[in-house]
This record gives C-alpha cells, structure tokens and sequence, in this order.
C-alpha cells in the first residue's frame, strides 16, 4: 500500500483490544465522501489508557506466542493508526489488522521525492527522524517512559542500549528481533550523520547513492549509479579538524582529505 503501512496478523487468532477506549485512545470518523466509518487511535485523553494495541488471543484467552519470531503476538498502535478489525473477530495469519498512514507519501512521487533528493545531498536533518540503534542485539522493551516506549537492544557481549521512541511513532521491529547497528527502530527517514557514525564512510556512500536511486525508481527513471556517486566523492573529499595537535591545521578547519593524510604523515615521520 503506497499511502499506509500495514499492520499484520502473524498468527491465526481472536482479536483482543487493549486500551481502545471510544472517546479516550479512539475515535470514530466518518467520510464526508463515502459515509464509511473509520476506528482511528488519537492521544490519549487519560493517563490510565496510554498504550492502544490488539492482541491475538488463543482458545484459553492468552496471548499467542511466535516462537520462531521469538515475540508474542501484540501489535501497539501509534496515533493515527485506523484499525481494520473488530474486537473479537477470528482472523487468519496475513490479515490486516490496522494501518498506519504514511505521513511520508507525497515523496514518492518525483516532485516530492526531489526535496528528499536535497535533503540527503545537504545532509540536513529530516522532519521526520528515524531513530537508529547503534549496536547490534536483540530486541526487548523496558518500562514506558512519559509518553514513549524504551526500546532496550542487547548485545551477545557487552552493555546494552536504550532508546526512547515518542508513542506516536510507529516501532518497526518486535520483541526478539535481531537488528544490525544502523538498523531503523521506527518509521521515518534515517539521518546520514547517523550512518557515517555508527558504520563508516563506506557505508554511508552506500546509503546515499540507495536512498537517492530508490526516489527516481519508483517513477521508473534509470540513473546509472556512477553519477550518484560521483557528487557523493566530492561530499566526502573534505574533513573538519577536531583536534590539530603538532600540525598546521586550525581548530574546526575544513581541508581536503589528502592534504589531512599528507600532514598527519609528515608530523608521525
């Protein structure tokens, strides 16, 4: 679906709500064009409903459990999400149970898609951020934090790391999920100061020439990589001096990458 991301049942199952409230964590709307009424999640009016999801329940009532996914099969929703199931209905694996509309949409289409285009050229930071982990683990969820959801990354070895998504947001990955560091954990368009961080310069030219060819593709134009790449060289021939230490270059300077090697060589010689 080009204007929403789906939601999907994962399991054969009941469907249980849990803190759908009308008037408190949902509203009913209707389309002036259609008279169909829409179930949408809102902001919660009370504290005591804060977390709208729908469960798959089994025959005895409990939460059914993905063992292979290694998560049970509960599905938040964040504001804006419209539910396309009843409570209580049988659903197969497969099915939609709500869809969350893409706020991104209009940048799929080539002059929408072209500010994007800047945006990643520029390096400016996107208005809707996707937050990435900068680790890679396992997946698990802390205790909510005023309004939005800890999500905890393991390591095999090592500390783990939190992170606070805004409950309105929409979390792309589940409970036991393995992620790689650079790995998006919501929706939204990922910052390459980001990537450059956590991955590296080589991934991050990878990123950019990805991000900007997927805008041209999906209107079907063909742009032969080498052309992204060459402007992405030139966004990386250049460093900013954090530390000049016994060479000639200022505090914050900007100089090209060669010269940065050359000097650094002459000082270690």
């Amino acid at each position: 679906d080009a204007f929403a991301i789906p939601i999907v049942a994962e399991a054969p199952g009941r469907i249980k709500y849990g803190d759908i409230i009308e008037g408190d964590t949902m509203q009913e709307r209707v389309d002036q064009v259609t008279g169909k009424v829409s179930r949408v999640i809102i902001h919660a009016t009370t504290a005591k409903h804060s977390s709208p999801r729908i469960s798959l329940k089994d025959g005895r009532g409990r939460t059914i459990k993905l063992p292979e996914l290694q998560h049970e099969a509960r599905y938040p929703l964040p504001v804006g999400s419209i539910i396309s199931v009843d409570e209580g209905a049988e659903v197969t694996a497969g099915t939609v149970v709500a869809k969350i509309p893409r706020e991104t949409t209009k940048t799929k289409d080539i002059t929408g898609g072209l500010p994007r285009v800047a945006e990643l050229f520029e390096v400016r930071k996107p208005k809707e951020q996707a937050i990435v982990t900068e680790i890679d683990g396992r997946v698990g969820f802390g205790k909510e934090l005023k309004g939005k959801r800890r999500v905890v990354v393991t390591p095999e070895t090592g500390e783990q790391r939190e992170y606070l998504v805004p409950k309105a947001k929409h979390v792309t990955v589940h409970e036991g999920d393995y992620v790689k560091a650079g790995d998006a954990l919501m929706d939204g368009s990922i910052l390459p100061n980001d990537i450059l961080r956590i991955k590296g310069e080589e991934e991050l030219a990878q990123f950019l020439v990805d991000e900007i060819q997927e805008v041209y593709r999906l209107q079907g134009v063909k742009i032969n990589d080498k052309h992204i790449e060459t402007i992405v060289r030139q966004m990386l021939k250049r460093v900013k001096i954090t530390d000049p230490g016994d060479t000639k270059f200022m505090l914050d300077q900007l100089t090209e990458k060669w010269m940065f090697y050359d000097e650094n060589k002459r000082v270690m010689d």
